[in-house]
């Protein structure tokens, strides 16, 4: 399990002042990487082993507006492993409660041949 604190800068808003879901997967991707990082699975490492992990489905939950500015805690873990699916679980949390959630799904494939 990672947690982490994240900001919300200008460039991850609309021109309305609220967050734009591809900067909430960024910060996915990127929380994700260091957990799998944490426990041994680098990138480097992944790729002497010609595999990679692909995201195949999400579902994002927005529970209220996250605006430009707030600083919102991110935790990510692996809820589950079913031989090459992977299920990741992840929660924006801020003060006054959960604001976004998110489950996705990864399947580990091999780099070379584009198959699980």
């Amino acid at each position: 399990m990672i947690e982490k604190q994240i900001r919300i800068s200008s460039f991850d808003v609309l021109p309305n002042g609220t967050v734009k879901p591809s900067a909430l997967l960024r910060h996915m991707q990127q929380a994700a990487r260091e957990d799998c990082d944490a426990m041994g699975c680098t990138y480097p490492y992944m790729r002497e082993q010609n595999t990679v992990f692909v995201l195949i489905r999400l579902a994002l939950q927005l529970n209220r507006p996250i605006f430009d500015g707030e600083t919102l805690t991110l935790r990510t873990f692996n809820n589950r492993i079913d031989g090459l699916y992977f299920d990741r679980e992840y929660f924006f949390l801020s003060e006054d409660g959960e604001a976004a959630r998110c489950s996705s799904f990864w399947v580990l494939m091999r780099y070379d041949t584009r198959r699980p």
